[in-house]
């Protein structure tokens, strides 16, 4: 299935997201460091991954947003889709803020945009997968309406996967699009076997089978042939 690319750029009351790139490297830098053990990656290299990120998103249509606050235009993490450990028909929602903006409801705002442009995406399902020592993160995920599906375990311990479905206000919708398509699609069919052109032929072939050719000639030169064979009541 072909989906929509997410939006690249999403205000909320007290937060703007928009796509990471390699000007964001310095603040990224500085989150890597917070994490456990800290970081060997330089600056510079950051700067050449984000700049092959911002590649990809474009080509799939998912990636990670910066997150900034709309009053100072400061950076305090990101937020987005990744193929992960699923795939990119069913992506998982990433997020990560610096320490120093923990606290304060930021995940779950930007996490609840980007959800929203998610299924916008045409997406019906969206995993998250988190490690069953990160509580912080399974409570935004339960403010998003996620539900646990399974776990499995891997060298840093227990990994919970957890599954959020799109709203039913959105499958309506994606129903009535697909619906809207066909009637199309019949609509024009329609319409071009009204202006063919068709001939008839008729024959009968030893064992008394009859078959009939009916070749319908459409204004766009496309031919459709149908032929029906019939056991005559004679045989």
């Amino acid at each position: 299935m072909r989906y929509a690319a997410m939006a690249w750029s999403i205000p909320t009351q007290r937060l703007f997201l928009q796509l990471r790139d390699e000007c964001d490297a310095v603040w990224n830098h500085e989150l890597l460091g917070e994490h456990e053990g800290g970081t060997t990656e330089s600056a510079q290299d950051v700067r050449l991954r984000l700049a092959e990120q911002r590649i990809q998103a474009h080509s799939s249509g998912i990636g990670l947003l910066t997150i900034r606050r709309r009053v100072d235009d400061e950076p305090m993490g990101y937020c987005g889709l990744i193929v992960g450990r699923c795939s990119i028909d069913e992506p998982e929602i990433a997020y990560e803020l610096l320490k120093r903006f923990h606290g304060y409801g930021y995940a779950t705002e930007a996490a609840h945009a980007v959800m929203d442009a998610a299924f916008k995406t045409g997406r019906n399902r969206i995993w998250s997968t988190v490690g069953a020592w990160n509580a912080p993160s399974l409570r935004v995920l339960d403010k998003l309406g996620f539900q646990r599906h399974h776990e499995s375990i891997n060298d840093g311990g227990r990994v919970i996967y957890l599954l959020r479905q799109a709203p039913r206000r959105e499958q309506i919708a994606r129903v009535r699009s697909d619906n809207r398509s066909v009637a199309r699609y019949a609509g024009t069919f329609t319409s071009a076997l009204a202006a063919s052109s068709a001939r008839h032929s008729h024959s009968m072939v030893p064992g008394g089978l009859l078959v009939t050719s009916s070749t319908t000639l459409l204004t766009s030169g496309t031919s459709l042939v149908m032929r029906v064979e019939m056991r005559s009541s004679t045989s």
